[in-house]
């Protein structure tokens, strides 16, 4: 790479509350407290760490799950919470969290109706295999 130039500006991806004092690394505390050119990025500018690593878990449960048919239990071409759940318990034997199941709905839900389409199912399938 690059050798590190102290006058271009840098873009780091860390926990934000590191540089307030969380976990109490005290050289970067002091750090970022004695150098007043540090900007903190302002709250909407960042994705929770938590929300990433359930999009990473909803990711790899969609891949887990089978076709649209084998989740749409009563064939009427919409994929409920209630089928994903009873389908997640089939393959995976596992009871969904409200959260993980809410971003499982999500993640694929592209109208926010609450229910998974067909064509919902299949552009964002595709979308989270690419």
């Amino acid at each position: 790479g690059e050798r590190f130039d102290p006058n271009k500006k840098y873009f780091v991806a860390l926990p934000r509350n590191l540089l307030k004092g969380f976990c109490n690394i005290e050289p970067l505390v002091e750090y970022v407290l004695n150098d007043k050119t540090i900007e903190m990025p302002e709250h909407d500018s960042y994705v929770p760490a938590i929300q990433l690593i359930l999009r990473q878990c909803a990711k790899n449960i969609w891949n887990r799950l089978g076709d649209f048919e084998s989740i749409d239990k009563d064939g009427d071409n919409l994929i409920t919470r209630a089928e994903i759940k009873e389908r997640v318990k089939e393959i995976l034997n596992q009871e969904l969290s409200g959260t993980l199941l809410d971003e499982l709905v999500f993640t694929l839900d592209a109208d926010r109706d609450g229910r998974i389409s067909k064509e919902e199912f299949l552009k964002m399938k595709a979308n989270l295999n690419s």
